[in-house]
């Protein structure tokens, strides 16, 4: 029975199991093993002292589980190691300074992600698992970010943190307008640097700076380069305004009656 519902103390000796006070209580030990330093890996049985750890596992039958694991502080046996004295661990079962064995973290991670803080401790709370919502937080927002896919075609501007003197690089996806990344200046080395750092852009949408166009170019050569709407249009108006100003003579012979017959410009 116990191994069917605490497979993860497999690595202990669990002394006693009761249940008191409207909870689980599970009593354990290790074993006694040899541990190697965690600095120079000497090898030690040699034992300082001792200390206890309370763990809250995965609820039973909607009761708490608290476990009360007794640690070994064992001495290094190397005189010249800096590490005179180390605690011991016991791995998959808690980790450093932990206070949920990884089980019961993976529960408030799914309820987290699920349900966000108040929810989470809520849902938490019917199974047995007593948390406040700013555990259920905090457990949340330790989470690593997870790196986000770079999408086959980005787009790529610049913004002014403070005009005239300092500008910044905001990167997006071209499809879907999802911000993936801001640098910290507009140089074409930095653009450059983060394409090698993302592989797999096919296509990238750019003003017409030349900084981003070098870095494009060394970041990811297989990438096509093309001029966004914005610029488009800007280049040509742009080519409209010189087209204009170049004949405003013939509009002005046009706007008093001459060289009609001189045909189309």
């Amino acid at each position: 029975m116990v191994n069917v519902l605490f497979p993860h103390l497999a690595a202990v000796e669990i002394e006693q199991i009761d249940r008191q006070d409207g909870q689980v209580r599970v009593t354990a030990r290790t074993r006694g093993d040899l541990v190697c330093c965690p600095s120079c890996g000497t090898v030690t049985g040699k034992v300082h002292g001792y200390h206890r750890r309370r763990l809250a596992d995965r609820p039973v039958d909607g009761l708490p589980v608290v476990i009360e694991l007794r640690l070994r502080r064992l001495v290094c046996i190397n005189l010249d190691c800096a590490r005179q004295t180390f605690n011991e661990q016991v791995p998959g079962l808690a980790g450093r300074y932990g206070r949920r064995t990884p089980g019961a973290t993976a529960l408030v991670i799914a309820c987290a992600l699920a349900l966000a803080g108040r929810g989470g401790a809520a849902l938490l709370a019917t199974i047995g698992l007593l948390l406040s919502r700013t555990s259920v937080l905090n457990t949340l927002m330790a989470l690593p970010e997870p790196p986000p896919a770079v999408p086959a075609a980005i787009g790529v501007d610049d913004f002014a943190i403070k005009r005239g003197q300092r500008y910044a690089t905001i990167i997006i996806d071209a499809v879907t307008h999802r911000c993936l990344d801001v640098l910290p200046d507009r140089l074409g080395v930095t653009f450059a640097h983060w394409l090698q750092q993302h592989p797999g852009v096919q296509l990238i949408c750019r003003d017409r700076s030349t900084a981003y166009a070098a870095g494009a170019r060394d970041g990811a050569p297989q990438a096509v380069q093309c001029a966004d709407r914005w610029h488009l249009l800007k280049n040509l108006s742009e080519a409209i305004e010189k087209l204009a100003l170049a004949h405003r003579g013939c509009f002005r012979d046009i706007a008093t009656g001459q060289g009609r017959d001189e045909g189309p410009l």
